[in-house]
């Protein structure tokens, strides 16, 4: 190979903003994939009054003569700048560049995101703040999330997780006039470092180290990694559901490739997702079983470049990579004394050969063959809400009960910014009760301004439950408080547009307990065996029962008897109305003292077979075919007029002494022929008889 005796005509050069002079004099760039790239660059500039506020947040580049007329690109937005010393009329600096990623760690948030990918979020976070230059090359596509909480966390942290989680890692590119964030999820997202996409490994003592860039260090890597990811979790919705996933990628020769991972919740509710979150986890493991790391002059080294080495003397090194993470270090070695000023403040920065030119790069790279896929770790933590929050109980407009088939409702927290306090504000959430069953328990479902008590499964944002309900200034007890303090209540709100209430109240203050118990409108018991009920039992006061009903009321025994004592007192009907007594039996009526029947009007009794009235020995009966007096004594008497008249014959009889009297005169008289008839005297007697 040709010796175009590259090193001693590299030039690096550092481009400052607003028009500022200054001369590179050494930096130190760290990127890595799903890593945020650092670049600390130290200068020197004739203008010893720099403002450094002109610096921060303004855009630095370093240009890197590379092979083939090429240039190679750092740069980065300045987040912070330092005076150091001077020597000789000359200001040392340092500025510290990142990319604009770096800004979302300088940012956190709560929010709620609700149906969309991982994709979506990102492009919505980013877009806020502005950030347009990153490029979505991943392969796989990504199912919506229904519910995504940001809760306390950088904007960075929050999607780099959801990266994590989905298998999506990502890189930068830099050209003159930006960096550009690459995200990636399968190896053809890696473009080649070179046209050849070829670099040679050629070691320290080969006088080729000069000739052309290369890798003059390799060192390559196997390590024990988990070899099974095991996740779990539970669907309240199919709660017989299997949710466990296994996935399985051993990796080396030794006997420790099945060592598992098991977690739970995996965070899905079906087979399909869970299997996406452990393949993406095993992978990740995967990834970092076999590795290499070298060192080089390579100036068109990037991370997330692909690559395949050459001439290395182990066969087996000779293969496709991706560069995982980088170290780039670059030297400008001037004869102006400013090194020895360098050194005598930080120290030396490089470690390289005491052959020197101008001009000195290195990179210390970590690659990881291009067949295995990349996962980033999962480094990120979720972020947790191990305690309690409250929120407020929301829906649609218009409703005061917003709830689905599960009795889940929707809510909006606290510090939620961006809710409208609608239907759209959270995902159903559920709300736990005291008691549960399939098809029976209890039920009180929140309602729309109510308070409530907010816990997460397992401290995570994303799965919220409702385990509590509070009273605050708006919502306030509906007793009087703390006159009402010994009083336990449950009283409900008539919807829609309410004002009605039912209520269950327990008062417990001494010598004044009561039970009190209301049906706004219908009210409904069922007992389905026996109800007893007790009053005055226990207590001094003889106690009462008062029933007041403002309509009707209907009492029905389907089968069995119905007895009615009272053990001592009286009873007391009144009936305004009418009153209707139907009996389908016999119907028995015993009075030991004295009865009486008070009518105002008229009295009908009705028999269809006989009548009887009787006392002692005297008695009347009545049937269809005759009345039937019979006594010892029968005294019939009438103030006025009294007559006895029969269709038929009229027999008057007595078996002793039979006598008409009149007190004025007495009339007998038949229509046809009259007959008095005597067996013995027969006695006619008048101040004047008259016979004819």
């Amino acid at each position: 190979m040709a010796n175009e005796n590259f090193l001693e005509n590299r030039n690096a050069n550092l481009i400052l903003p607003n028009k500022i002079k200054g001369f590179l004099v050494r930096a130190r760039i760290d990127e890595a994939l799903s890593s945020i790239p650092e670049t600390i660059v130290e200068f020197v500039s004739s203008d010893l009054d720099l403002d450094l506020g002109k610096l921060v947040g303004e855009r630095l580049r370093i240009e890197l003569d590379a092979p083939k007329k090429k240039t190679r690109y750092f740069q980065g937005r300045c987040v912070s700048a330092e005076y150091l010393d001077s020597f000789d009329g000359q200001a040392y600096f340092r500025a510290h560049l990142r990319p604009w990623l770096w800004f979302l760690t300088q940012t956190s948030n709560c929010r709620i995101f609700q149906d969309k990918t991982v994709i979506d979020i990102l492009r919505d976070v980013f877009g806020e703040h502005g950030f347009s230059d990153w490029q979505d090359k991943t392969k796989k596509s990504f199912a919506k999330r229904p519910y995504c909480v940001q809760y306390r966390e950088s904007d960075f942290d929050f999607v780099s997780r959801l990266m994590e989680e989905e298998g999506i890692y990502y890189f930068h590119s830099c050209d003159k006039t930006k960096e550009t964030l690459i995200l990636a999820d399968d190896v053809s997202s890696h473009r080649p470092l070179t046209d050849q996409a070829e670099v040679e490994f050629h070691g320290r003592t080969e006088k080729f180290r000069f000739e052309a860039d290369h890798f003059f260090e390799w060192r390559g890597i196997e390590a024990i990694q988990p070899g099974k990811v095991t996740l779990s979790d539970f669907d309240f919705e199919k709660p017989k559901t299997d949710l466990q996933t296994v996935k399985s990628l051993p990796k080396g020769r030794h006997p420790y490739t099945k060592l598992e991972i098991y977690d739970y919740p995996g965070r899905h509710t079906d087979v399909k997702t869970g299997e996406h979150h452990a393949r993406v986890r095993i992978e990740a493991h995967a990834a970092q079983a076999t590795r290499a790391r070298a060192v080089g002059n390579l100036r068109q080294m990037v991370v997330g470049g692909r690559f395949k080495l050459k001439e290395h003397p182990r066969k087996a090194e000779n293969t496709d990579y991706i560069v995982v993470s980088a170290r780039h270090e670059i030297q400008s070695d001037s004869n102006n004394g400013i090194n020895e000023v360098v050194s005598s403040i930080l120290g030396p920065m490089l470690d390289f050969d005491s052959a020197s030119s101008p001009d000195i790069y290195r990179c210390i790279v970590e690659v990881q063959p291009a067949r295995e896929p990349y996962r980033a770790p999962h480094r990120t933590p979720r972020p947790e809400s191990p305690g309690m929050q409250t929120a407020l109980v929301v829906g649609k407009k218009g409703e005061e009960v917003w709830t689905d088939k599960h009795g889940r409702v929707k809510i909006q927290f606290h510090w939620d910014r961006d809710g409208k306090k609608d239907e759209t504000a959270s995902c159903w959430v559920r709300c736990a009760v005291p008691w549960s069953g399939k098809g029976w328990g209890m039920m009180a479902v929140p309602r729309i301004g109510q308070e409530v008590v907010v816990q997460f499964e397992d401290g995570d944002p994303d799965r919220p439950l409702i385990t509590g309900m509070l009273y605050n200034g708006d919502t306030k007890f509906p007793y009087d408080l703390p006159k009402n303090a010994t009083q336990f209540a449950l009283k409900t709100n008539s919807s829609k547009k309410g004002g009605g209430f039912s209520e269950l109240v327990f008062e417990d203050k001494k010598d004044a307990e009561f039970v009190r118990l209301q049906s706004e409108r219908d009210f409904r018991q069922i007992v389905k065996n026996n109800a007893e009920i007790e009053i005055g039992l226990g207590h001094k006061d003889k106690g009462f029962f008062k029933q007041t009903i403002h309509g009707d009321k209907t009492e029905k025994i389907v089968e069995g008897d119905h007895a009615f004592t009272i053990a001592k007192g009286k009873e007391t009907w009144t009936v305004a109305k009418d009153r209707d007594t139907k009996i389908g039996g016999s119907d028995s009526l015993k009075v030991d003292k004295n009865g009486k029947i008070d009518i105002g009007a008229a009295l009908e009794i009705s028999a269809k077979t006989k009548i009887t009235l009787k006392c002692g020995a005297s008695k009347i009966e009545m049937t269809p075919t005759g009345i039937t007096l019979s006594s010892p004594k029968l005294d019939m008497s009438a103030t006025g007029m009294a007559k006895l008249n029969a269709k038929g014959q009229l027999m008057l009889e007595g078996k002793g002494m039979a006598k008409l009297k009149g007190g004025g005169m007495l009339t007998v008289e038949g229509g046809g022929m009259t007959q008095v008839k005597s067996k013995g005297l027969l006695i006619v007697k008048g101040s004047l008889t008259m016979i004819n």
